[in-house]
Formats: C-alpha cells, sequence, structure tokens
C-alpha cells in the first residue's frame, strides 16, 4: 500500500513539475515561484519516504513506519502553502478584465 502511494506520489509531482514548466510562459512569476516552492517541498516528502524505506536501512521496521515530526509538519505546509495559494489565484483571475 505505501508502495503504491509513493509511485502515485513521484507521478503526481513529475506531472506538476512538466505542467508548471510548460505553461511557465503564461504564469505571473509569483504564482510560478509558489507552486515551484510547493513542489520543492513535495519532493523533501518524497525524499524522506524513500530514505525510510530503503532496503539497505538498518532502521528497524517500527521506525520506518512512523512519521517524523519533520514530515508530518510538512504535510500541513503543503496544505496550507497550496490553500493559499488558490486563494490568491482565484482572487487575481476574479480581476482580470474578460473581453466579450
Amino acid at each position: 500500500m505505501d508502495e503504491d502511494h509513493y509511485t502515485a506520489a513521484q507521478k503526481a509531482v513529475v506531472t506538476a513539475q512538466d505542467e508548471l514548466n510548460s505553461n511557465a510562459a503564461f504564469i505571473p512569476e509569483t504564482f510560478y515561484n509558489q507552486y515551484e516552492a510547493i513542489r520543492q517541498l513535495c519532493i523533501l516528502q518524497l525524499d524522506e519516504f524513500q530514505e525510510r524505506w530503503n532496503v539497505g536501512s538498518l532502521v528497524p521496521q517500527k521506525e520506518k513506519e512512523k512519521i517524523s515530526v519533520e514530515a508530518y509538519k510538512r504535510t500541513g505546509e503543503i496544505n496550507e502553502k497550496f490553500k493559499e495559494l488558490n486563494c490568491e489565484l482565484r482572487k487575481y483571475l476574479s480581476e482580470l478584465d474578460v473581453i466579450d
């Protein structure tokens, strides 16, 4: 199960990177930088998971199954930054003039 979640998360991060980079010219720099910062935090989460479940790791199974305080806090930070960015983006879009 954890491996499935990891694989899905890894694919999502790659997709996000590809979408962000392919649309960079159309995204205001401030939004681009905020999305990139969130993506980097997601990579840190993946790296921690990968390190914990590395085959060569000598950490006991019980320790591997624990989520670190840093990872737990980082998840909250990712969610909060994403929520804030979506609010800013909605505000930005509502202020755009639409030509009929």
